[in-house]
């Protein structure tokens, strides 16, 4: 039963994620927002949900800039409301993946995609299992980076983004570099 109910999920998200990329009208693509956005402000988990929106709004805000700064072939007014719906869209789908992930459990997903080869089922849930641990070495690395005196607010942003970003790549490749052993060891045929 609860494989059905990820199952009808997923397709809610897929289809949820197809209307919103072919809406065009910014009244509706606004709409839609806000109401995903309502509906993933009830989920349960308050302080990882600060720390997505948060990421969300640089995300969207750097669209924006982007989209004014790069798209030179239309007017100003033009490249504004381009960004704002491209921002819009991302934001919505963000919030989509973020309801999704909140109410249902890795087990859930991975069962709910069981239909599909092995291998891509294997990638699937070590994918899976990577994301948190991922997210637990970078707030471990800035908590260390921090008791450092590193200085990541105001101008020196981007030193503290390498100073995060670094470390972090050498870990998530270490780790990966693990499993690929673990599973060789195992006895797992590519």
């Amino acid at each position: 039963m609860n494989k059905r109910i990820t199952q009808a999920k997923l397709v809610f998200l897929l289809v949820a994620s197809t209307v919103i990329m072919y809406l065009r009208s910014p009244l509706s693509i606004v709409i839609f927002c806000i109401s995903i956005g309502i509906l993933s402000a009830f989920t349960k988990s308050r302080a990882s949900r600060r720390s997505r929106y948060t990421s969300i709004a640089v995300v969207a805000v750097f669209i924006l800039f982007f989209q004014l700064l790069f798209n030179q072939s239309v007017p100003v007014v033009q490249r504004m409301l381009i960004g704002i719906i491209a921002s819009l869209r991302v934001i919505s789908l963000s919030f989509m993946v973020f309801l999704f992930t909140e109410t249902t459990s890795v087990f859930d997903i991975v069962s709910a995609l069981s239909f599909l080869p092995k291998k891509l089922c294997l990638m699937l849930t070590i994918s899976f299992a990577l994301i948190p641990a991922i997210l637990r070495e970078s707030s471990m690395i800035r908590m260390v980076q921090q008791t450092r005196g590193l200085d990541t607010k105001g101008v020196k942003v981007v030193s503290g983004i390498l100073a995060l970003i670094i470390p972090l790549l050498s870990r998530t490749l270490l780790r990966a570099e693990h499993i690929a052993m673990t599973l060789e060891t195992r006895g797992y045929q590519s």
